[in-house]
């Protein structure tokens, strides 16, 4: 609700949450992406409130956020934090995807990464083990990024 209110949206939403493996989720990827390995967390809208307004007396239908465990464990091992904090972090990420924000620019990144650190603060968690290299798959995306915005001469 923290992370709704600091978006000026209404905190009353519906969001489905599963938890799976790496098949799983890379057969998603591969399915909706074109992108055939694990990823983290997928996120899928429900309604895009601008073309299709909510019913006033009933939650907004947010969507589905998609958080493969064997990823998150990897990435936390990694980063050296526990396996919680590492999901927490996906799902604050996940649920920004579907509050219409992108992270395939380097700046689309760093807004998220900021929105994400601030809500962490906001519940008076610790953000010093998260940012732009908290995990082995920001450290990918963000290489994926700049590769595709500076492309190395042949």
């Amino acid at each position: 609700m923290t992370l709704l209110r600091r978006e000026g949206r209404d905190p009353r939403v519906e969001l489905s949450l599963l938890f799976c493996d790496d098949p799983v989720i890379q057969r998603l990827n591969r399915e909706y992406r074109g992108i055939d390995r694990p990823t983290d967390v997928l996120s899928f809208a429900q309604k895009d409130p601008a073309t299709d307004p909510a019913d006033p007396d009933q939650p907004a239908l947010l969507g589905d956020v998609i958080i493969s465990l064997e990823t998150a464990r990897r990435q936390a091992q990694a980063a050296g934090h526990p396996l919680g904090r590492e999901v927490e972090w996906l799902l604050l990420h996940g649920t920004l995807h579907l509050l219409g924000y992108d992270d395939e620019t380097e700046e689309g990144l760093r807004t998220m990464i900021a929105l994400q650190q601030a809500t962490l603060s906001d519940f008076g968690l610790p953000i010093s083990d998260f940012g732009l290299s908290h995990s082995p798959a920001i450290r990918n995306r963000k290489s994926e990024i700049r590769n595709r915005f500076d492309p190395q001469p042949p």
